[in-house]
């Protein structure tokens, strides 16, 4: 696999993590992943995006990164001001 790479800006608000697990789903789909990758990975940004939305109360948006480079899959969340 090549390089692929996804960033996604959310409002740092409690509705926003179901939609950030539907984008990294729909992403790890089209880059042909499958169900033992893609649920871990989903899980994953739930719990991210969910903490950023709990404890980052003073960033006003959140950023979901897809990463994959050399078969390295990244899943991010980062808090933006």
């Amino acid at each position: 696999m090549g390089h692929y790479k996804r960033t996604y800006l959310f409002k740092n608000r409690v509705d926003s993590v179901p939609k950030a697990r539907y984008l990294v789903r729909t992403t790890l789909l089209s880059w042909e992943y499958r169900g033992d990758v893609i649920e871990p990975a989903v899980l994953i940004t739930s719990e991210l995006a969910t903490n950023a939305v709990v404890h980052a109360t003073d960033s006003a948006l959140i950023k979901i990164l897809c990463e994959l480079r050399q078969n390295l899959l990244t899943i991010g969340v980062i808090d933006c001001f």
